[in-house]
């Protein structure tokens, strides 16, 4: 018979011991050599079966010992069971918390904006998830619209229509017409620029009202719109009528900005500023997701990390993939919304001003403001052309390098005053300056660098002439290169996640333009009349005859590439040139072949100069001497 209490297993069992634990058993009990096809499973005897752990769960309830621990099991995960559906409650109740946290903040915001207004004339939704209620004016307190007509008492200049803004040159680019320089576009009647301090003052007058009646909005009705960027389109889809109260309030205050028809100039102005805000905060600029339990039991759930949808990141409009992406990461974190309750690892903020729906891990800092001073002055990049070589190869960089190497006096003249006064704006540009707006700098920095004023340099670099001389572009090259760093140290001081850099886009265009001059340059150069084969070097080499080069003028590719395939030019020949000028010689095998060798040569651009040319000349002309000699004493 089985013992069935604690006292009949310690009767009948002589190796328990009595200052043993009397919920556990000693191990010594379970030292039996008991075959396991025993009659019973346990017997009354001292003795157990030697595999007793092979045994099912029936028979091993039926020791009392066991069955009391499997019981304190089962009242341990009633207990987890109980405390997660507590967790769950308490977690929903947390959000209908902050879902009339979000009214009565709204609520708040519109008497402080209207202290006359009803309240009565509220439209409530108070439903989870559901927009907040706004406090709206009555259509007819609005103004009137603007017409479109320029007023007779006021200049073009004033800028009264978008379109007008478009056709000013100076104010929008080529790449982006739909992005006004609004630091250009606010204008006094005349027509006359305010000051870069009048439009600071008109920028946090903007600022202000954002923090005063955007940010603290709710949840959108349109689920859809959960994790979307926070711009000018989103609020004036969700919330239209707070958002034309927002621009009425400013161009309340800021008489300046009202010069223009359909509020275009302040919904520019405040479209511009949130953009700056959501660059500034990432993710904490979107709407978050509601955070809904989910109170079914599950058991490998794991919390997905909510992705960061920016919608507008891509500037240079590409393909409409993106824009699935984004749509796919919107729906990706709406139903991952339902599941951040999960996560123990997440604190909820609900401070004055801000979105009390925000869920932030603990682990990531508060970013820094875009407009933070950084220090530039140490940045520094050196103008000898053979510092120069050592930045990373872009497109025709290592092939003007190498050719202002090897010509370092190349038709040197006098540079043009716009390349110098180019020049010198690029490298004593503050980045920290006043006149700096968001649009021109971090990533874009460097943009009015080079096109700003009348100093565009498509219009600057227009012939070698204008450049001057190697030194003119070395100087050039180094200030573009610095404006590149300055670009990089910006994002990184300012905690601004760049996918590309506007410089480093100006640097390979002007790069190419400069190799394009250089190039053509070259081909305008002849040697003199009637020169002698014995005349004075050239840049250490000797002067190309009219015999040998039948008129330098006429150097291009395909002349150089038929020079270099000559049979009577071999590879050693080549390859002892290419050791020469150091030119980097890429081939799969060992030893490289000559056109490998000629790809080599052709790429570094040293045989389009003119001691570059002259050396292939040589070559070619010592080994067709040495062939003809070795003929003579065959045939005497």
């Amino acid at each position: 018979m089985y013992p069935q209490t604690r006292s009949e297993y310690r009767s009948s069992s002589p190796a328990y011991s009595s200052s043993a634990s009397t919920d556990f058993p000693q191990l010594s009990l379970f030292s039996s050599h008991q075959h396991r096809n025993s009659s019973t499973p346990f017997s009354t005897s001292s003795n157990l079966p030697a595999d007793w752990e092979h045994l099912d769960i029936p028979d091993l309830l039926r020791n009392a010992n066991v069955r009391n621990l499997y019981q304190k099991y089962q009242g341990a995960n009633e207990k987890v069971a109980a405390c997660f559906e507590d967790k769950e409650r308490l977690l929903w109740q947390v959000n209908e918390l902050q879902t009339e946290l979000h009214i009565l903040r709204n609520e708040l915001m519109m008497l402080k904006f209207n202290p006359m207004q009803n309240t009565a004339t509220a439209v409530t939704q108070t439903a989870p998830g559901m927009a907040s209620p706004l406090f709206l004016q009555p259509s007819s307190s609005r103004p009137a619209p603007r017409s479109l007509a320029l007023p007779a008492d006021m200049p073009k200049e004033v800028l009264w229509t978008f379109a007008d803004a478009q056709a000013c040159p100076g104010i929008v680019t080529d790449t982006n017409k739909c992005r006004p320089k609004m630091a250009q576009c606010i204008r006094r009647q005349n027509g006359e620029i305010v000051t870069a301090n009048e439009y600071s003052a008109i920028q946090a007058c903007g600022k202000r009202l954002v923090a005063t009646f955007l940010d603290p909005l709710g949840l959108p009705a349109n689920r859809a719109q959960y994790g979307v960027k926070k711009t000018r389109t989103y609020y004036a889809q969700n919330f239209r009528d707070i958002w034309r109260t927002v621009l009425e309030k400013i161009e309340e205050e800021e008489p300046l900005v009202a010069l223009c028809a359909n509020k275009w100039k302040a919904e520019y102005l405040l479209a511009s500023l949130l953009r700056h805000q959501g660059a500034i905060s990432g993710s904490a600029a979107s709407t978050p997701g509601p955070t809904i339990p989910n109170t079914t039991k599950n058991a490998g759930g794991e919390t997905r990390k909510r992705a960061n949808v920016n919608p507008e990141d891509n500037k240079g409009g590409t393909s409409k993939r993106q824009r699935s992406d984004a749509t796919s990461e919107r729906t990706r974190n709406e139903s991952d919304g339902r599941k951040a309750t999960k996560s123990p690892k997440f604190r909820y903020t609900a401070q004055e001003g801000t979105n009390g729906e925000n869920a932030q891990a603990e682990q990531i800092p508060p970013p820094t403001t875009r407009s933070l001073p950084v220090e530039v002055q140490f940045i520094h990049v050196d103008q000898k052309i053979l510092s120069l070589k050592d930045f990373p190869q872009i497109g025709d960089a290592q092939k003007l390098l190498n050719a202002m190497n090897e010509s370092p006096n190349f038709q040197d003249g006098t540079p043009s005053k716009n390349v110098i006064d180019l020049i010198t704006r690029m490298e004593t540009a503050d980045p920290n300056a006043s006149t700096v707006d968001e649009d021109n700098t971090n990533a874009s920095w460097g943009h009015l660098l080079y096109t700003g004023g009348n100093l565009i340099w498509r219009n600057v670099l227009t012939d070698w002439e204008a450049i001057g001389n190697c030194a003119t572009v070395a100087r050039l090259l180094a200030a573009a290169l610095r404006t590149c760093k300055i670009a990089r140290h910006l994002c990184f001081e300012r905690r601004v996640d760049a996918p590309s850099f506007l410089s480093d886009i100006y640097l390979e265009q002007i790069v190419e333009k400069i190799w394009s001059l250089w190039t053509d340059a070259s081909k305008s150069v002849a040697p003199p009349t009637g020169q002698a084969s014995n005349a004075a070097p050239l840049n250490g080499h000797s002067v190309v005859t009219n015999s040998d080069a039948e008129g330098l003028a006429a150097i291009d590719r395909d002349r150089v590439n038929d020079m270099l395939k000559q049979r009577n030019l071999t590879k050693e020949k080549l390859k002892s040139w290419t050791d020469l000028h150091q030119i980097q010689v890429v081939s799969k095998k060992r030893d490289a072949v000559k056109a490998e060798l000629v790809t080599a040569i052709l790429g570094s651009g040293i045989c389009f100069t003119v001691s570059g040319f002259q050396e292939l000349l040589d070559l070619v002309a010592k080994k067709t001497d040495s062939l003809n000699s070795k003929k003579g004493t065959a045939i005497g």
